[in-house]
Order: structure tokens, then C-alpha cells, then sequence
């Protein structure tokens, strides 16, 4: 088995983690980057109170102090505002279309965009307010400008008859691109693309207005420029990340170990049925030729166990490959995983952010080397932490990654 234990990842005990609140290095980040230790930071502060928990996510801190949302033009300062429990809410979030183009990439709309949080809760609040617009429309940045009024330091008031006005003008432009998606796939099976594991068609706006205010803030939204300065820095972007990122009424240092969980909820008879109908009526031809004893190589999952529902409503029968304790994935055949093994990595990734925030580098290193980021899956250290149920997501528990770490440290 691959060795993926101490010699590889140094990993602390329990005792010498990072205290939550501890003070950022002495040595100064790099400008072009923000994050709790910063001026713009200390602003903010001042004007929502000192007394107030920061919530920074790290698309805040990978982007400068002087960042302006391309959609509300507000900066920073003007961006932040008091959220649930008293927080002061600095978030920034990757804005994209929800339309499901799979490998199709040029039938989006526009490009992942980065944008404030509020600006992109504006789509949300058509969809709320109107269950009929259709779950794969998404509104532009262009288009969301068109509708919000921005104040600073509050939510966006939202013109909703304006909204669905730009929902309605942009039915048929969906209708198009869903029945080209229709022909391509009945066109190109994807038994035909084993090659898209290494060939990316780059997305290609349909809009034709040159925004290049967007595309930047879309080349910020990749870390690129973040990245580079840390390079020069001589560090690493988890290691900013570590000193940077703040979330609110942090806990105790080993209220990690017993932290609430909540398990995912059997499937109901309607979800079911669901399953069942998408296997009957949109399997695709890489699913229905699999053999019937057909088992993922690391869940374990058979053939009609791992297809599932998505939260867009739409079936997902993906099947990946992936490198199980070292051996290395069959050179032919439709694969040798489930797509919730294949990826796994940033299933993990945003549980660890959301509820581990105070895992050390090295630990979330480790973690992240065990469920794959480097191509290779530790079998002992998915089996400890990972969730299995049949026709769901993969999901996890503080407890179970707890015991990966263990595991690791090479802790029975």
C-alpha cells in the first residue's frame, strides 16, 4: 500500500494545533491580497464594531483590498455587512450557469465569475419568488446589474419585476441551448470521450459584450495572481490560507472531535422512484453497457447503486477513474469508479471548510493527499472517514475524519 503515513506528513497532535484566534506570521503577506490581519480588515471593524466575529471566506482573501464586485461596483468595506448572530459577513463567492453543458462547456451562457455574495443572491431571489423558472436559467453579472439596487453594508434590494422580465426574454435562448445539448449527446456517446480526462473545451461566452471587467475578476476567481505572489513570497497558498481565512465564534481547540453531525436522511419513496425512472428513461450508453457485476473499486457500490439524483434535479450516472493505494487505474474499459469517488477530493475540501476550519495545514495536507488530490486514494483512510450510501452522495463526518487522521499518523 502506498505509504501516506508520518514519513510523508509530519502531523501534529492534538496539543500543538494552531490555536483558533492565533495571530497571523509576523513577516507580511504579499500585497494584492487581504485577509484578517489586514487594514481593510481593521476598517471594517471599526465600522461594524470591534467587538464583532469575522466570516472571510477565502475567495475574499485571494483577491486585493482593493477589489471592486463588477457587478455592484462596491468595495470591500462597502461589501461587508453585519449577518446572523452579529458576524461581520465578508464573502465573495464564484457566480456561474447553472446550466448542465457536462463536457459542452461552450454552450454556457458566460464564464465562472467572481462576484459579492449579495449580487449573487440576487438570482436566488427570482427563483424563490417564481418556482416556474427553469432551475438551469442563471442570470449573467451583466443581466444581474440590470435588477439591483446596491446600497453599502446591507442586501441588494431586488426589482423582481424586472427580473422576470430578463427570465422570460431568455426562454427561448435556453430552449435552444437544451436542444442542441439533446442532439449533441445523441450525436457524440460518451463511450466516444474517454479523451475529455485530459482534453478541456474552454467555455466560451455566448454573450458578445466585451466585459473585460468580468474576465478578470473570472482570471482572479482561478487564484492565479494569488498564487504567483505567494510564489515569490516563498509560500504556500495553504499556508495564507491558515493565516487569512476567519470564521465566526470559532470553537475550542478539540470541539472538532464532538462536533454535532448530522446524518443524511434514507431516501424517500418519491426519490426512489426517481432513480429508478432516470435508469429507465436517460441512462447513458457508458451505464447500460457496464457489466451487471460491476463494482466500484472503491466504495464498492454495484451498478445500479451509485447513480443518483443532483441537487439540480438532473441524473447523474458518471463513472470515473482513480488510483487505488498506488495501482494504477486499467488502461481500458469505462472505469473503474463512481463519480462521487472520482471526486471525492472536493466533496472533502468543502466539508473541512465548513466544519473543520481549525485543522492545521499539515492535517488538512494529509487529508487532502489520502482522498486523491494527487491522483492516488489511501483505501484504509476513505473506509474510516467516508459515508457510503447506496444512490447518495458520498458524505462525511467529524468523527470519521478524525479517525483518517489517526489513521495517518499511524494511530490503529
Amino acid at each position: 500500500m502506498t505509504d501516506l503515513r508520518r514519513a510523508a506528513f509530519p502531523l501534529p497532535g492534538a496539543g500543538e494545533r494552531r490555536q483558533p484566534g492565533a495571530a497571523a506570521p509576523s513577516r507580511p503577506w504579499p500585497e494584492g491580497l487581504d485577509g484578517r490581519w489586514s487594514g481593510t480588515t481593521r476598517r471594517i471593524l471599526a465600522l461594524h464594531g470591534p467587538d464583532g466575529s469575522l466570516d472571510m471566506n477565502a475567495n475574499w482573501c485571494l483577491v486585493g483590498e482593493d477589489w471592486t464586485c463588477p457587478v455592484c461596483r462596491r468595495g470591500k468595506v462597502a461589501i461587508s455587512k453585519l449577518g446572523p448572530g452579529g458576524s461581520v459577513h465578508c464573502w465573495l463567492v464564484a457566480h456561474h450557469d447553472h446550466f448542465g453543458a457536462g463536457w459542452a462547456r461552450f454552450l454556457l451562457k458566460f464564464d465562472r465569475t467572481l462576484i459579492c455574495s449579495d449580487c449573487n443572491n440576487a438570482e436566488g431571489a427570482l427563483k424563490a419568488s417564481d418556482p416556474a423558472v427553469d432551475r438551469e436559467f442563471s442570470f449573467s453579472p451583466a443581466e444581474i446589474t440590470c435588477f439591483i439596487d446596491a446600497g453599502p453594508n446591507r442586501k441588494h434590494e431586488i426589482d423582481l419585476a424586472t427580473a422576470r422580465a430578463i427570465w422570460s426574454a431568455s426562454r427561448d435562448e435556453l430552449a435552444r441551448r437544451k436542444d442542441i445539448r439533446r442532439r449533441l449527446r445523441d450525436a457524440v456517446p460518451e463511450s466516444d470521450l474517454r479523451w475529455r480526462r485530459s482534453f478541456f473545451i474552454p467555455g466560451v461566452p455566448i454573450e458578445t459584450a466585451d466585459w473585460s471587467e468580468v474576465r478578470a475578476a473570472n482570471e482572479a476567481l482561478v487564484g492565479a495572481v494569488a498564487d504567483a505572489l505567494l510564489r515569490r513570497a516563498g509560500s504556500a497558498r495553504n499556508e495564507f490560507l491558515d493565516a487569512s481565512v476567519a470564521a465566526p465564534h470559532r470553537a475550542a481547540p478539540d470541539a472538532w472531535r464532538s462536533a454535532p453531525e448530522r446524518p443524511r436522511p434514507d431516501l424517500t419513496a418519491v426519490q426512489r422512484a426517481r432513480i429508478d425512472g432516470a435508469i429507465e428513461a436517460d441512462a447513458p450508453e457508458t451505464w447500460r453497457t457496464l457489466p451487471e457485476d460491476w463494482r466500484c473499486e472503491l466504495c464498492g457500490r454495484g451498478k445500479h447503486a451509485f447513480p443518483r439524483i443532483t441537487k439540480k434535479g438532473t441524473p447523474d450516472f458518471g463513472i470515473g477513474w482513480i488510483a487505488v493505494d498506488g495501482n494504477a487505474p486499467p488502461e481500458d474499459g469505462p472505469g473503474n469508479a463512481c463519480s462521487d469517488c472520482a471526486r471525492l477530493s472536493t466533496y472533502l475540501m468543502g466539508f473541512l471548510t465548513r466544519h473543520l476550519p481549525d485543522l492545521s495545514t499539515e492535517e488538512r495536507d494529509a487529508i487532502k493527499h489520502a482522498v486523491g488530490r494527487t491522483g492516488v486514494v489511501d483505501r484504509e483512510a476513505f473506509r474510516r472517514l467516508a459515508v457510503v450510501r447506496p444512490n447518495q452522495v458520498h458524505s462525511f463526518t467529524v468523527e470519521g475524519v478524525r479517525a483518517a487522521l489517526d489513521w495517518l499518523r499511524g494511530t490503529p
